[in-house]
């Protein structure tokens, strides 16, 4: 920052705050405004000046250097300031007030009350217009004191809104004389990482209730209602319904609902074919096999036909998700909400994995280690805390060169313990001890040095303990004499949260990994108890229809034949189905061939399903992986494969598998579409698998990276040091 220097003529227009420099020989009692100034700044009467015993410390400053003291930390505050006298005058603007207000100077700023509303547009945070009458200045002049009042206020010209909180009061002088102060602070971003945290805190419980609702429902029908109800009653969404393809029809028959409290639904016709009723947003995503989101109802022509019922029902956007069983899509999670563009990334991968959820009950209700499976879910589930931490009142300190304290606010005496007066005859390093009064010693020679500076230490009050402070600090000229301007933000709530969180991550990366290793011991017995009851009951049924069609005599009826051709097909069917099912639970080869067979066989199937181009290179480690390590650098293949298929567009990826000295290195790269990693994910996009790859990689101690940009491909690299295994 630049070398600043304070005008002290300017300090005239701004009114003196109570003076709290100990041991003046001036005790004010009372202040008036004065007269003769356009912009008056409050001036202390004379009082009786007190007798100074022969023990007591003077300490005697400059006049001029008293008068400037207060308009100057007014000056400098990050708040704004107004004042307003009694006649709906407003005196006083201070420049953090003018910036927040859109002035780029005081004489542009509005002086009278009732002008204010020609400009701006004072309403509830619920929207609701606030009359002048009641406008914080208002209530102030009418001796209202107010705290924290939080309102929005648009620009009407500027065209911009913002949130500002308000809190003053009322103050008597001179008598029966009255002004009226008003603190504004600015809290807009504040306020929209408040509401950001609070929707994405939102999406967290109901992803949790589905899962659970997942875990513990056994009907079909009451998995739907309650899973319309989270959706609807969690998730802040307007209507949700589950539509059912009749085979018959090709409608799609609502099964279950919530929110539809005008019986909408059982009239709507919405079908899966692709007549008129069928192109909405449902039919179209029911065809597609693929989400169909629509952030604005009144501007998708898809949505045309229903727009007299959405506008009834006040609906502005909608998005449809296949439901699949047996890996068919059989129907639809329509949800609607009454927000245009609600619809973001977030709340789109929670609806396709709450569909996806649902469709993954659907295929193992009938089975016991499908619940077992299920319950895994829920116990991977984690708990995500998110808290907003309000900013207490900070210190505000003025000092000179030497140390010696000019100005202090009542914070700065209440957390440090001391007196005014003995705040006075203190030096700003008395504050510290040890280590953290050397720091703050070279960040007070570095603000006077290069004009500002900033340093953590643990401020320590008069009864020995000690709070952790953020402190700053700008070099000023005040009264012709350097000084140093600052305030400290107690973070002693911080630094507690971050170690609690660095300790609570890894207790996570521990949970996560026994969780996994649990989960893959799962998925290895199912994918035996496959094989070896259902596959061999599969295959002597097989034999069975063999020998049956080989024992028919020729006059066999016609039809009797094909119905043993039909059930010999369907049995095959089944058995592929089976086949794939083992598969995805436990990649065939690994236990026995390794780690690089397993892949080759896994790419093999991707590219001949996805018509992809994939090629595996590399060697088998050695000494050989563990178990947990071999298994977890597979999902992470398998997912980034997932990826490429689903989001990238690409037509060639390759997958490597190198070893050095030091350590094992896995990369899967596409020549895909790309995406830029610093922006959200779109649709899903590469957000939860990352998130999957990532925690897969950190349970093992590997380090995963992500690389990619628009239009040239994406790069996932893991690097799995031998020192972990």
């Amino acid at each position: 920052m630049p070398h600043r220097t304070i005008d002290p003529g300017s300090l005239t227009r701004v009114p003196r705050l109570d003076d709290r420099v100990s041991d003046s020989p001036t005790n004010i009692k009372s202040s008036r405004l004065a007269r003769d100034s356009a912009n008056p700044p409050l001036r202390p009467r004379a009082a009786a000046r007190p007798r100074a015993s022969a023990n007591t410390p003077k300490v005697k400053f400059p006049k001029a250097l008293m008068a400037q003291a207060p308009g100057t930390v007014v000056e400098h505050l990050s708040e704004g300031l107004l004042i307003v006298d009694p006649r709906s005058e407003l005196i006083y603007w201070n420049p953090a007030a003018l910036k927040m207000y859109g002035f780029r100077t005081s004489a542009e700023a509005i002086r009278s009350l009732v002008d204010l509303p020609k400009l701006f547009e004072l309403s509830s945070l619920e929207g609701k217009i606030v009359p002048l009458q009641d406008w914080p200045l208002s209530r102030v002049i009418r001796g209202e004191s107010l705290s924290e009042l939080e309102l929005k206020v648009r620009h009407l010209k500027a065209g911009w809104c913002r949130i500002f909180r308000y809190s003053g009061s009322r103050v008597h002088y001179a008598g029966r004389r009255s002004i009226g102060f008003l603190k504004v602070n600015d809290i807009t971003e504040r306020k929209q990482t408040e509401w950001e945290l609070e929707r994405v805190n939102r999406l967290n419980i109901a992803r949790s209730l589905i899962n659970q609702a997942i875990v513990r429902t056994t009907d079909r029908r009451a998995l739907f209602e309650r899973v319309c109800q989270v959706l609807a009653e969690k998730g802040s969404f307007g209507m949700v319904w589950i539509g059912w393809r009749s085979a018959r029809t090709q409608r799609l028959v609502p099964v279950a609902q919530w929110g539809d409290a005008t019986g909408y639904l059982q009239s709507a016709r919405i079908y899966a074919d692709d007549r008129p009723e069928g192109q909405g947003p449902s039919g179209r995503a029911f065809r597609q096999e693929k989400p169909y989101v629509c952030n604005n109802v009144f501007a998708d022509s898809s949505t045309r036909p229903w727009r007299d019922e959405f506008q009834k029902l006040g609906l502005c956007a909608c998005a449809a998700f296949p439901i699949r069983r047996a890996g068919k899509v059989r129907g639809m999670l329509s949800v609607y909400s009454n927000e245009a563009g609600d619809f973001r990334d977030q709340e789109v991968a929670l609806l396709e994995e709450a569909a996806a959820d649902l469709s993954f009950a659907l295929d193992h209700f009938a089975t016991k280690a499908a619940r077992r499976r299920a319950q895994e879910l829920v116990e991977q589930e984690r708990v995500f805390t998110d808290a907003m931490i309000e900013a207490l009142p900070g210190v505000l300190y003025l000092y000179d060169e030497h140390g010696r304290f000019l100005r202090w606010n009542r914070s700065f005496a209440a957390v440090s313990g001391y007196a005014d007066r003995e705040i006075a005859r203190m030096h700003p390093l008395d504050f510290f001890t040890g280590k953290d009064r050397e720091r703050v010693a070279r960040g007070i020679r570095n603000t006077f040095e290069h004009g500002e500076s900033c340093v953590e230490a643990a401020f320590t009050a008069k009864d020995g303990s000690a709070r952790d402070y953020y402190f700053t600090g700008k070099r000023i000229e005040f009264g012709g004499v350097p000084c140093l301007i600052g305030v400290g933000i107690d973070i002693t709530e911080r630094k507690n949260a971050e170690a609690a969180t660095e300790q609570y991550a890894r207790r996570l990366q521990a949970t996560s990994h026994r969780l996994m290793t649990v989960q893959e011991a799962e998925r290895r017995t199912l994918a035996r108890e496959l094989h070896d009851a259902v596959g061999q009951e599969l295959t002597a049924l097989s034999l069975n229809l063999t020998i049956i069609e080989d024992s028919l005599p020729e006059i066999t009826p016609r039809k009797v034949r094909e119905r043993l051709e039909d059930s010999q097909g369907v049995l095959e069917e089944t058995t592929r189905h089976l086949r794939n099912i083992m598969v995805e639970l436990r990649p065939p080869g690994l236990d026995e061939l390794g780690l690089l067979a397993a892949l080759k066989e896994h790419v093999s199937q991707v590219g001949r399903r996805a018509e992809l181009a994939v090629s595996v290179t590399g060697v088998e480690p050695q000494p050989r992986l563990t178990p947990t390590q071999e298994i977890a650098l597979f999902r992470i293949v398998q997912e980034a494969l997932n990826n490429i298929v689903k989001h990238a567009r690409a037509g060639e990826a390759r997958v490597s598998l190198r070893q050095n000295t030091h350590a094992i290195v896995l990369s899967i790269t596409d020549n895909g579409v790309g995406f830029d990693t610093a922006a959200k994910p779109i649709m899903g996009g590469y957000g939860m698998g990352t998130t999957t790859m990532r925690e897969r990689a950190e349970a093992i101690g590997a380090h995963l990276q992500l690389q990619s940009a628009p239009g040239r491909g994406t790069r996932v690299t893991v690097e799995l040091s031998r020192e972990t295994e």
